[in-house]
């Protein structure tokens, strides 16, 4: 049913009083009418008498509209605060059906797969966590290790220092090889040595002491052979020192010497303009 307004309910009760007090009048207009189609004398007997009958029921009829109007205002006041309560008891029912649905959308399986599958996250996090410390300890480890490998060589070369500078450009370059089977054999040449050194017994041992004798050995005529040549270059550096001093020395005389030689031609001429 469409709802209707306060104003289109109050109009309807305005015109049904309306129509009832015509009706009231149209009723007292028809007794006066039938009455006054008495006698005359008895018009005249009864005329005081029906005029207070009328202003009775006049009044009767006034007060009986009255309250019908006041019955029918109180109706509405009420039907309309009655709609709004209404209204409202049905909005919060609406809003708490919702919170309901929001509350049970989810039925008790799937709140149990939930739970399980959080259970089984949980359990996986932990599984790969203790995982990754494992990883890196091992790899801690093994860092570790050649850390220990790194040092021993560091002190075999600070024992026996060797050079940074270049080797001299009279040493022809090893040529590149290119062809397999050259690379074969000394693939061959090298896995036939390392079995000899991981047989021998000193490197079975003790394989870092091993290891620094090896480089010691193989290490220290390399290392004589770059000290001399670093000796060899420092003398040829301050070689070239003293030339390059000399030179510049021999430059500032000659520029001392054209200095004087154009100050006393200047002299000269000046002497022999004024003149």
């Amino acid at each position: 049913m469409p709802k209707v307004s306060k104003v289109g309910k109050f109009r309807k009760t305005a015109a049904a009083a309306a129509a009832s007090m015509e009706v009231d009048m149209k009723e007292t207009k028809r007794k006066e009418q039938d009455e006054s189609m008495d006698t005359s004398d008895d018009k005249n007997k009864t005329r005081p008498r029906r005029q207070v009958e009328r202003s009775k029921s006049f009044t009767q009829i006034m007060q009986q509209q009255s309250k019908k109007s006041h019955n029918i205002k109180e109706k509405e006041t009420t039907s309309t605060t009655n709609d709004e309560v209404s209204e409202g008891t049905e909005k919060s029912a609406a809003a708490t059906k919702d919170n309901k649905d929001n509350t049970t959308a989810l039925s008790r399986g799937q709140r149990r797969r939930l739970a399980k599958r959080e259970q089984y996250l949980k359990r996986e996090r932990m599984i790969l966590s203790s995982l990754k410390l494992k990883e890196e300890d091992q790899q801690k480890k093994r860092i570790d290790g050649l850390d220990a490998l790194k040092q021993a060589l560091m002190e075999t070369v600070r024992e026996k220092p060797v050079s940074t500078d270049k080797p001299p450009a009279d040493k022809p370059e090893q040529s590149a090889i290119t062809t397999n089977k050259a690379k074969r054999n000394i693939v061959a040449s090298e896995l036939h040595h390392m079995g000899l050194v991981l047989q021998h017994p000193a490197f079975q041992e003790n394989p870092f002491a091993a290891l620094q004798l090896h480089l010691k050995n193989t290490l220290q005529s390399q290392g004589e052979e770059q000290a001399k040549q670093g000796e060899a270059k420092i003398q040829q550096r301050d070689a070239a020192k003293v030339q390059r001093k000399q030179q510049r020395k021999e430059r500032l005389k000659e520029t001392n010497s054209k200095k004087k030689h154009h100050s006393k031609f200047k002299a000269t001429r000046s002497r022999s303009s004024k003149r």
